[in-house]
């Protein structure tokens, strides 16, 4: 249904030329043998939902914009990761509301809207020339390790030129650290170190990156307004958010979310004697606790299965202290839950639970 359908041989043939790095997320997953497993679990995924929601996901899913593309597969997995735990509805109609998943609990139904946090255009497209670059070197013969610092990105390399100077300094001046400028914006640097045992270039690139808990409060606190006739009812209404950027982490969510964890130490007695919320996250404003109506927030990372030959979602759960509706969060299969250990009339104690 999907990857035999016409939009998508219309897809693999358009980008038949280019390589991996260079082509749509879902050109990527339609060709590469080692997304079989997903492929099927897709297919079978769509196949149990109503046409309705099927032309919703196939319009998104068979796209070559990665963003419509990428928030349909999230979609798509965080379905079969719920069917395989609850009884689930796509798209329940509650008090005139639509959130993307509805579960049956015990008589209570609980509603998940889902998020997919992205990676960047701009990101995107830096990581695309990166990985033509390491492609490229990885493409040589010859037994070296080499160490790839980028100073800048320009224009995409021009692989030929590029290919030509590399090896002429691993043949002439492989000791010495190369610095590479093209006049296409991109500046280089290699060092090389030589390795008997490799028919071809090792490259190891490693790039620091900023991590901005910030950058989440907007799809949350967009998430949490949403379908305020149900959390107004006292449905139980759960965030689920998908994170692209493989700097973030349930942690970085935790902190958009409640703000950073601050440390009272006593010197004399050399112990912690209370870490608490400094209230800088979404929750607080001045004195008032908003987001009552939000019970908590699930948090997904992909993950890659060599045997299933597919990713899958690796989940967290983050309990909403302030909820005006409760669920047990033991119920949800998660790695870890951020959930209250300890309370008494003045504070609540929260940490991270296996």
């Amino acid at each position: 249904m999907i990857f035999d359908s016409t939009q998508m041989k219309i897809l693999r043939d358009k980008f038949k030329d280019l390589p991996n790095y260079e082509v749509p997320d879902i050109v990527f997953l339609d060709r590469h043998g080692e997304y079989e497993g997903e492929r099927q679990l897709l297919e079978y995924l769509f196949s149990t939902v109503s046409y309705q929601k099927q032309q919703d996901w196939f319009g998104r899913l068979v796209n070559a914009d990665f963003q419509p593309h990428v928030g349909a597969w999230f979609e798509i997995m965080l379905y079969g990761w719920l069917r395989e735990r609850f009884s689930v509805q796509v798209e329940p109609e509650i008090l005139g509301n639509f959130p993307d998943f509805g579960l049956e609990l015990s008589k209570l139904q609980l509603a998940i809207e889902a998020k997919a946090f992205l990676v960047p255009p701009e990101e995107r497209d830096r990581r695309q020339k990166l990985n033509r670059i390491i492609s490229t070197l990885g493409g040589i013969s010859k037994p070296f390790s080499v160490i790839l610092k980028i100073e800048q990105l320009g224009e995409n390399i021009r692989n030929g030129e590029f290919v030509k100077a590399v090896i002429n300094w691993l043949e002439t001046a492989a000791d010495q650290r190369l610095d590479y400028q093209d006049r296409r914006g991109n500046i280089l640097q290699l060092s090389a170190t030589p390795r008997s045992n490799l028919k071809k270039l090792g490259v190891i690139s490693s790039e620091g990156v900023g991590v901005n808990p910030e950058v989440l409060r907007p799809p949350l606190s967009k998430k949490a307004d949403q379908h305020k006739a149900l959390r107004k009812a006292g449905y139980p209404y759960i965030i689920a958010i998908f994170l692209e950027p493989s700097h973030l982490s349930a942690e970085e969510v935790c902190e958009a979310w409640m703000g950073k964890t601050t440390i009272i130490y006593d010197v004399e007695i050399n112990k912690v004697i209370e870490e608490k919320f400094d209230e800088s996250g979404i929750s607080f404003f001045k004195q008032e606790i908003l987001h009552k109506s939000v019970t908590g927030i699930l948090v997904f990372k992909a993950e890659y299965d060599g045997g299933r030959k597919s990713r899958y979602l690796h989940p967290w759960y983050i309990q909403n202290p302030y909820a005006t509706t409760m669920i047990d969060p033991n119920i949800f299969p998660v790695d870890s839950r951020f959930m209250v250990v300890g309370q008494n009339n003045e504070m609540f104690e929260m940490k991270w639970v296996k």
